[in-house]
């Protein structure tokens, strides 16, 4: 991840504790990890789906109601990303990826309190993640597996 947009996602993401109360934190970053099938580990040490999915799964930071409303949130995004890539969506990739771009932030700002090591591996690995979500043919392969 560049420098830039290092300072771009942390400045968000100061933003986006101001706005949004905590509870509402649980609603992404990835059900997207709890909701995606496995996939392969990535290139340079960035967190993959399966492995993103299991430490959130496993992270003490983020209570189960907080999971449920998150893993929702995630299976709604997954939903909308396979309708774009199916040609059935309204919605644009770029609207698609303002929503992940938030819902990362969110979720990220959760982690800081209870589970750094994981909020800073997201937080390294999310365009990487994104670029997966956002071919066509990953994101196949993911429902897939």
């Amino acid at each position: 991840m560049h420098l830039a947009t290092s300072a771009s996602m942390m400045a968000r993401l100061d933003c986006a504790k101001l706005r949004v109360a905590p509870h509402f934190f649980a609603a992404l970053a990835l059900g997207l990890v709890l909701g995606l099938p496995a996939a392969a580990r990535s290139d340079g040490g960035a967190l993959d789906v399966a492995s993103l999915r299991v430490r959130l799964n496993d992270t003490p930071a983020i209570g189960l109601v907080a999971k449920l409303r998150l893993k929702s949130e995630i299976d709604h995004l997954m939903s909308d990303l396979a309708a774009f890539h199916g040609g059935r969506s309204t919605e644009t990739l770029d609207g698609l990826h303002a929503r992940y771009d938030e819902l990362v932030l969110r979720v990220t700002a959760l982690l800081e309190q209870g589970d750094a090591s994981l909020a800073h591996d997201l937080t390294v690995s999310a365009e990487h993640l994104w670029t997966t979500l956002a071919d066509s043919r990953q994101f196949a392969s993911l429902a897939k597996s």
